[in-house]
């Protein structure tokens, strides 16, 4: 990723007059209010609204009344936003978005730091494209998955206990989040709780935790059915890599 320019762009004027750039360009609005003009789309901007301006694409806007603040970065984008499908965001409460690009703002023109200002960039087309993909998901496969997150760790979690609780029909939800996450309920859940075993066999700090211990942990109270699916889903017990990890230490 390249940075062409940053700016914070303060207008007394109501009116930005259409233009378009070669690259891409992110705007998010620090004050005032009015429309957004992007091609043919006509969108409401305020604080925390952001808008993604593809290269060549006509872009203005208008504020009600008075000025308005913008920051706005021009930038060249390898990958992040070819699949895109919105072009019009608003930051998160904990204003994200605008911290990490007054991050970068300061970096780029008070330390003429150009690295650590495109990574921060970096990690903004990653949260927006985070959100552009978010709302295509499926709200129930978001609470199923979160339910997960919050319970694997508990060797009493059981998938049907979580499916009860939304109110929804079990294979319905099944299909849904096989066709989203390519896996089903149950896969997904001993996939976390076997990404947090091999993080606690691999973990320097844990060297002599007994695997009946990182079972537990894993949210498995049965060592023997733990050891069947750590070796299903890893192609190794979870002892032969815990021997592994011990002849070659860090």
């Amino acid at each position: 990723m390249k940075i062409f320019q940053m700016q914070i762009f303060y207008s007394k004027s109501a009116t930005v007059f259409p233009h378009k750039h070669d690259v891409w360009e992110i705007i998010i609005n620090t004050e005032g209010s009015g429309l957004n003009y992007l091609g043919q789309d006509t969108t409401e901007f305020h604080p925390g609204a952001i808008v993604l301006c593809p290269p060549g694409v006509v872009h203005h806007k208008a504020a009600r009344e008075g000025g308005f603040a913008d920051l706005s970065i021009l930038f060249s984008d390898p990958y992040y936003f070819n699949s895109l499908r919105h072009h019009h965001f608003e930051d998160n409460p904990e204003k994200e978005v605008q911290q990490l690009l007054e991050i970068a703002y300061q970096h780029y023109h008070q330390d003429n730091n150009d690295q650590i200002a495109a990574t921060l960039m970096e990690a903004v087309c990653a949260l927006i494209t985070r959100w552009d993909q978010a709302e295509h998901q499926d709200e129930r496969v978001e609470i199923l998955k979160n339910l997960i997150a919050q319970n694997f760790t508990n060797p009493d979690f059981e998938i049907r206990d979580a499916m009860e609780q939304m109110n929804y029909c079990d294979d319905y939800v099944r299909r849904c989040f096989k066709r989203e996450t390519g896996m089903t309920p149950v896969q997904y859940l001993n996939r976390m709780k076997i990404d947090l075993a091999k993080k606690l066999i691999q973990n320097a700090t844990y060297p002599k935790y007994p695997i009946s211990h990182i079972a537990y942990l894993s949210g498995f109270y049965d060592v023997g059915y733990f050891s069947r699916v750590f070796k299903k889903l890893e192609g190794v017990a979870p002892t032969e890599l815990a021997g592994s990890v011990s002849d070659n230490p860090r």
